[in-house]
Formats: C-alpha cells, structure tokens, sequence
C-alpha cells in the first residue's frame, strides 16, 4: 500500500506559516531595525520591497494582487511594463525583493513555531514507501523526516547542481519529498547558471547606510561574480530560467500519482491559474483507477466541494473537515496538541 501526502499552503498552517494573501500585509507592518539588528539579506531586501509596493499601491490591476500573483506576474515583463512603466531591470529588481520578502515571513513563522509536535507526529505516521508532494517553499517538514530516514530525494535535475551545491541528504534517497514550486534552501547562479542546495542564509556585510541594491547579494560558490536568488516559482512562472531543475520533480510526481493506492490532498485550494498543477493531477489521477482519495481541509461549502470532485471526474473523495492538526490529533486518538 503506497500514499502520498499532497501538501498544500494549509498544511503549514498551525506553524503560523501565513498564505500567499497574508504576506504583503505583514510586510507592510514590518518595520525591522536595521541598524540594532544583525544586516541580514531578508531584512534589507524588505525596506526595498516596501518601497515597491508602495509604488504600485495605486494601481488599479496590481494593488488588489497576492504576493504569489505579483511574482507570477514578473514572468511577463511585457504586461508589467505596461502596466508600470518600469524597464527590465527594475522588475528583474522587483522580482528578487518579492522572493526575498517571501522568505523573510515563513523564516520569521518557522523561527515562531510553536506546534512542532503535529509535524513530529505527522512524520512519524509516514513509511519509507510513502512520498510527500509539496507545493510550499518552506522547510518545516525536511528536518524530522531528515531526522526519521536520515535522507530525502528532491527529484532535482542532479546534472543541473553545482558540484559544491550537491547536498546529499537532499538527493539520494529512496523517499521522495517532491517540492513542485521550489524550495527556500534551493538557489540559482545569474551568472554561471548553476544550482546551489543551501541552508538558508541568515546574514550579510554591508558597509553602505543607504542599503543600495548593489549590496545585496549571495556570492555563488563556482563563481564570485554571480548572485544567487532562492528558486521560488509561482504559477505562471514554468518558463522562466530557473524552472529546468525541477522538471524531474513534475515527472516523478506524475508517475507516483498514476499508480498510489492513497491520495491525501491537505490544504490545497487548486486555484484557477495553477493550470499546470491542475492537469498534473488529473493527468495522473484519471489514469489511476483504484486510487482512494482524501481531502483534509477546514470547513468546506457545498460549491468548492462540487469543484473538487469534479476537478477528478468524480472519483469518490473523503472529505476530512477537521483541519491538519486536527486530523492528526484524531488519528493518533489524542486531543489537540495546543
């Protein structure tokens, strides 16, 4: 019996990790001290943003956007430029503080999490044949299964890393943890074009009081010269350059989904624009014929669970309303763990 757990932006959340609509608002609040605390990438790279999302708060077509929609939306400089007049490189600017800025909050949420204990208990329950597909960025769930199976496989494009950027305990495995979207320990090199596997960097030197943009950066390790910025990619954003290292990730994702006998959807909204993930799962789903599905959300209308069963031609799905923590808690036949 083989199960994948499909993890969506609701499954972090009992780790305070916010969702893609929640993030500019607590950016906005932020008001870090940069001159009383360590000068840290994220940081810096936060007043910038905060200055760029002021720039466009008036405008009618970007101002109601997520942080996931004003990402995907940097992947078409043609309709940004029109919408804001800027040049290449003020969005390709644009685009590195956005993802910055993301990293900035679920690093912030992951250093706050005080429920740690349902992913303990989460990853105790998983076996070894089991496979987690996730569509999240963060690393909540990569150190207790590091710690329960001592490796996990990314399903990265291993031709792709760089030789100082291969992370064995990220890539040889017979556990696949699959992360469609990117990862925030994953980086790409401007410059040499290389991939890096890191941990998450934390500070910088900075002798500039203006925090110009020149001084942001994370020198890659094949080459002084490039800059490396965290592979986050939205919906929409397939082809951008830094997309090819995870096409075996889509790949493998695809042929586990086709022949798993369980199918634990968790948090996951299967938006609209994610059209890729969207035929990525019925692709794979229609072709398995016995699959058992299951869908751990929070309270669910009537109309979004009409959608859902009929995203998978109307197999027969288990609705699970309890929330993450709360179907843990009852599977283990314990109380809430806060």
């Amino acid at each position: 019996m083989s199960k994948i757990y499909v993890l969506g932006a609701g499954a972090p959340r009992d780790a305070n990790i916010p969702l893609t609509n929640e993030i500019i608002p607590r950016i906005l609040k932020e008001n870090p001290n940069i001159h009383e605390e360590p000068l840290r990438i994220s940081t810096i790279s936060l007043h910038i943003l905060v200055d760029y999302l002021k720039e466009i708060a008036g405008n009618e077509y970007l101002s109601p956007l997520d942080i996931e929609d004003l990402l995907s939306i940097t992947y078409f400089p043609l309709v940004l430029k029109e919408l804001t007049r800027w040049d290449d490189n003020k969005i390709s600017n644009f685009r590195r503080h956005l993802i910055w800025g993301i990293l900035f909050e679920i690093e912030k949420a992951l250093n706050n999490n005080r429920n740690q204990y349902t992913y303990q208990f989460f990853t105790k329950m998983i076996d070894e044949k089991d496979s987690i597909i996730s569509l999240n960025y963060d690393l909540l769930f990569e150190k207790f299964l590091i710690e329960k199976f001592g490796t996990i496989n990314y399903n990265l494009d291993l031709e792709l890393l760089s030789e100082s950027g291969m992370k064995d305990e990220y890539t040889y495995s017979d556990f696949n943890f699959i992360k469609l979207h990117g990862s925030m320990n994953l980086f790409y090199c401007d410059c040499c074009h290389k991939f890096t596997l890191m941990n998450y960097p934390n500070a910088m030197v900075s002798e500039d009081p203006n925090l110009h943009i020149g001084n942001i950066k994370i020198a890659c390790p094949e080459d002084d010269e490039g800059n490396l910025i965290a592979v986050i990619i939205p919906p929409g954003g397939e082809k951008s350059e830094v997309a090819p290292i995870l096409r075996p990730c889509w790949e493998k994702a695809f042929n586990l989904l086709k022949v798993a006998d369980d199918i634990f959807f968790i948090g996951i909204s299967f938006r609209e624009n994610d059209i890729w993930l969207r035929f990525l799962f019925q692709s794979s789903i229609c072709m398995n014929k016995n699959v058992k599905l299951h869908y751990i959300t929070n309270k669910i209308s009537d109309d979004k669970r009409d959608k859902i069963i009929s995203l998978f031609q109307n197999k027969s799905i288990e609705f699970i309303e309890d929330g993450f923590a709360g179907w843990i808690s009852k599977y283990y036949g314990l109380g809430r763990f806060y």
